[in-house]
């Protein structure tokens, strides 16, 4: 089930009532666009010999996963002095919950936005992902899905490290999937053991983004894109980019009069902090 963000979670309004009744005023709500990339280029095939049971990039025709939830953990003491223990944590703030599915493949060099969120300035001490039902075909046999693969704790990711989602400004949050990391077990059986980087930027990324046009301002050569991942909508400058018909390949033939209120399409472009796309690439998917 597809969960349209508002912006605010229950644990934000709780904690900005909590803010009110001690006469303090509130953090800043600062908006943020939330991204997933993947770094799945293995070792060169031919060097690495150490584990024979590696599975490499070359080998998988798709690897699937499905992300359900995106959670940052808030900090609410002061950054520490090196060697005076943990930092106290603060609320939850959830950025992400419902369900979109990830081509782990597809996500190598471009990254897919997942959400934006206002969530408040401050200081954060992790990030927590949440995915379930990877699914894995292989070159050598494309017809048949593997479905049974174990994944790191149940499938519950994080990274651990401080960041700061600074006053005044907007927010990228990269989340990059470092690495292949799967392996076929003697039983027959597989282990996928991603593992997480963070980076949080004020400049924009590369992105792909996959959804319907629900709206055209031919214009301006502008649309709003409504995300499959249940966010907000997007909006997408098409002005010099190429345009895709289903039965394209390498050669763009769409042209503007084939972008259509209602059509799903796949935005390849560049994210600002804004949330505004400039797309290099619109791809109308067949009905």
């Amino acid at each position: 089930m597809k969960m349209k963000m508002n912006g605010i979670t229950a644990l934000s309004l709780s904690a900005l009532m909590l803010w009110g009744l001690s006469g303090c005023q509130p953090p800043p709500q600062e908006r943020v666009a939330v991204l997933v990339s993947g770094d799945l280029e293995p070792d060169n095939k031919s060097v690495d010999k150490k584990n024979n049971n590696d599975v490499y990039t070359e080998d998988i025709e798709s690897l699937q996963v499905t992300l359900t939830e995106i959670v940052l953990d808030q900090a609410n003491t002061p950054p520490l002095s090196p060697g005076e223990g943990e930092p106290e944590t603060g609320g939850k703030i959830v950025v992400f919950s419902g369900s979109v599915d990830l081509e782990m493949r597809d996500l190598i060099g471009v990254s897919e936005l997942i959400s934006e969120a206002d969530i408040p300035a401050g200081r954060y001490t992790k990030i927590r992902l949440a995915i379930e039902n990877p699914r894995l075909t292989l070159v050598s046999d494309p017809e048949t899905v593997i479905t049974d693969i174990q994944t790191t704790a149940n499938g519950h990711l994080f990274v651990s490290e401080e960041f700061e989602v600074p006053a005044g400004q907007d927010s990228l949050i990269l989340l990059d999937f470092q690495g292949l990391h799967l392996v076929k077990t003697g039983n027959g059986k597989y282990v996928w053991t991603p593992q997480l980087r963070a980076e949080i930027s004020v400049e924009a990324a590369d992105v792909q983004v996959q959804g319907a046009i629900e709206s055209i301002d031919t214009e301006a050569d502008t649309l709003m894109l409504l995300p499959d991942s249940g966010s907000d909508a997007v909006l997408v400058d098409y002005a010099a980019a190429a345009i895709y018909l289903p039965e394209d390949t390498d050669t763009a033939t769409g042209t503007e009069a084939d972008l259509v209120a209602g059509a799903a399409v796949i935005v390849e472009g560049e994210l600002n902090v804004s949330g505004e796309i400039t797309a290099t690439a619109v791809w109308i998917l067949p009905i």
